[in-house]
């Protein structure tokens, strides 16, 4: 990364000579745009002073991209020493239209910004054409031609939604309809929200949850008002179930899926054997293993797929919740984390850098993050000191990180990552004891978004590699800062979806 080097001198020729900078040396992509179509620049390496208020995100055509922490004010753009003649504020993630000083230039180029607190942003643009020679958009991100605002209606299942519920195109959930019918399969496909099939037929409520894509169908548990809640399918055309797990009107309750080897596992209860592990092939549903023999629960989830076997959290009846693994063959427990029956609890099971990482209590540090490679499992850091927890939380990959929500004890939950050696602070969003509840990640073209908490109201924040969070929410048509302020993002139709928490009417 490029330094900045300031002599000192006097006021006048400060002001005169605007602090000029220069950039010495090229390295590789550190910015948010690559090369597209249209012409538009790309790789470009961002030399940014703590102090300054705006920050370059990148060339689009003959538009350059900032992001201004408030209303800020622009002195002077040059590139390659070619005056873009602006002189204006800028605010939120805002653009200039600098075609004035475009027309030259080609290849690598120099961008100079002069802010109005007399601070300067030096820019290296590289292995690019700003003139506008092809390349690819599919990295390109535009908060008003990218973003989609979901306006799904009155919705209870927030919680239980995921990047599954985007099957084929569209956006399905469970959703009411003014007491016409029950919660029932809806479809939103970005333009209207329709009932899919009354599964219950009439104002009973069938709750179709936690929806699966598997051997492209859509499966989810539901109740048809007969069979209570067992395993359905929409297949893009119909309706229909595929087992009854527990005979007669009590629930199997199927959910937790994940696809392994071929076959869909998943959390049910057949009435005897209590809440176990089962899969489906696509053509039978079994019983896997009875982990807590008999009528008792093992409680199966989290499931994750690691090193050839799929690992879950699950309680035998003696040990607690620990971290377990099916081989294809046999159940087994992993690690003992917590000895003594408490059980630790394992959940966020995520895989980064060949590892697997999870949340986890061992009694003495408090739920914290912890690894296994495969042989051993270690803490990684006590980030909340001692016996209290910093409940890690909603693990991510991104930029070669882990990102997650997470309390130290001294600042409320806000944003924290790992880059395989160490655990720290990326941004005090809300600092004090509020806390800004990073939650509901989603990386889409080089940026993590998510929603949180600002000043009690709901933002929208999206980091670039950069790990400067800027709130885009004033960008988004349909957003409402006065809701709850989860999230759920996703994309479809190459945009990025939001939905907001609705409860239901």
């Amino acid at each position: 990364m490029f330094k900045f080097f300031k002599k000192a001198i006097s006021p006048v020729v400060a002001t005169a000579l605007l602090l000029v900078i220069a950039v010495i040396s090229v390295v590789g992509f550190q910015g948010w745009f690559t090369t597209f179509s249209s012409g538009v620049f790309v790789d470009v390496e961002t030399q940014t002073s703590s102090s300054n208020n705006v920050i370059v995100e990148g060339l689009v055509g003959e538009k350059l991209y900032v992001i201004s922490k408030g209303n800020s004010s622009i002195n002077s753009i040059k590139i390659n020493d070619v005056d873009c003649n602006f002189n204006g504020s800028v605010s939120g993630l805002d653009s200039v239209n600098i075609s004035s000083c475009l027309e030259n230039v080609s290849g690598s180029a120099n961008i100079v910004v002069v802010t109005d607190d007399g601070i300067f942003e030096s820019y290296k643009f590289v292995n690019g054409d700003v003139s506008g020679s092809g390349g690819s958009s599919s990295n390109v991100f535009s908060v008003t031609t990218d973003v989609k605002y979901f306006n799904i209606g009155n919705t209870n299942t927030y919680d239980y939604f995921t990047q599954d519920n985007v099957y084929n195109n569209k956006f399905y959930f469970s959703s009411i309809n003014g007491g016409l019918v029950g919660n029932e399969l809806y479809v939103y496909d970005g333009t209207t929200t329709n009932l899919v099939e009354d599964i219950n037929s009439g104002v009973g409520d069938s709750n179709p949850l936690r929806q699966y894509q598997y051997g492209g169908d859509l499966y989810f548990g539901a109740n048809n008002g007969t069979t209570g809640e067992e395993l359905f399918k929409f297949d893009g055309t119909s309706v229909s179930l595929v087992n009854e797990i527990s005979a007669g009107a009590s629930h199997g309750s199927p959910e937790n899926f994940e696809e392994y080897n071929g076959d869909l596992y998943f959390r049910a209860n057949d009435g005897n054997s209590g809440r176990e592990l089962y899969k489906f092939n696509g053509t039978t549903v079994s019983l896997v293993s009875d982990i807590n023999s008999g009528p008792g629960h093992s409680n199966p989830s989290s499931l994750k797929v690691f090193n050839g076997d799929l690992y879950f959290s699950a309680n035998d009846g003696t040990n607690g919740y620990e971290l377990y693994k099916f081989d294809g063959n046999t159940v087994s427990l992993v690690n003992n984390l917590y000895p003594g029956g408490s059980g630790s609890s394992p959940s966020d099971l995520t895989i980064f850098n060949g590892d697997l990482y999870f949340v986890a209590n061992d009694g003495t540090n408090g739920k914290e993050l912890y690894k296994f490679d495969g042989s051993t499992m270690n803490l990684i850091q006590d980030l909340n000191p001692g016996s209290s927890s910093s409940y890690p939380s909603s693990l991510i990959n991104f930029n070669n990180k882990i990102y997650f929500k997470a309390s130290n004890g001294s600042t409320s939950y806000e944003l924290y990552s790992f880059d395989g050696t160490n655990i720290s602070l990326t941004s005090d969003l809300e600092p004090g004891s509020s806390g800004s509840y990073p939650d509901d990640f989603y990386v889409y073209k080089n940026n993590l978004f998510f929603g949180y908490q600002s000043g009690g109201l709901a933002a929208l924040g999206k980091m670039g590699i950069d790990e400067i969070v800027v709130d885009i929410s004033s960008n988004v048509t349909g957003w409402d800062t006065d809701t709850n302020y989860n999230v759920f993002i996703f994309e479809i139709s190459n945009n990025l979806g939001l939905v907001q928490h609705i409860s239901q009417g």
